[in-house]
């Protein structure tokens, strides 16, 4: 069994406070990925394509604003994120972002 003390040192070491959750699809000249992320704060969002074949996706969600609450219940992830996907084929660049309705829209043109 875990302290506290043990488990918050673990979670002090990860990069990021969670990873969404993603989908990725391949359709002839680009890779689609779509990753689950609500309360995005798109100014502290950030992709790279790493060697190529990987795409590292960074970034943070905030709590919104208002009262301040006593939560019964608190299961909802907010802080830092990173996901990296490596990918089966080169990709040349980042043609497209979108971000509607909690879902973050990302297209890859393969090389």
């Amino acid at each position: 069994m875990s302290t506290i003390s043990e488990i918050l040192i673990l979670l002090l070491k990860q990069d990021s406070a969670f990873e969404p959750l993603c989908d990725v699809k391949d359709e002839g000249r680009h890779i689609f990925v779509e990753l689950e992320i609500t309360d995005l704060d798109l100014n502290r969002l950030s992709i790279n394509i790493i060697d190529g074949f990987m795409v590292e996706i960074v970034g943070s969600k905030k709590r919104k604003a208002g009262k301040e609450a006593v939560y019964l219940r608190a299961e909802r992830v907010f802080g830092a994120f990173r996901k990296r996907l490596e990918l089966p084929c080169p990709i040349d660049r980042v043609k497209d972002v979108n971000y509607l309705n909690g879902i973050l829209k990302i297209t890859l043109e393969k090389r």
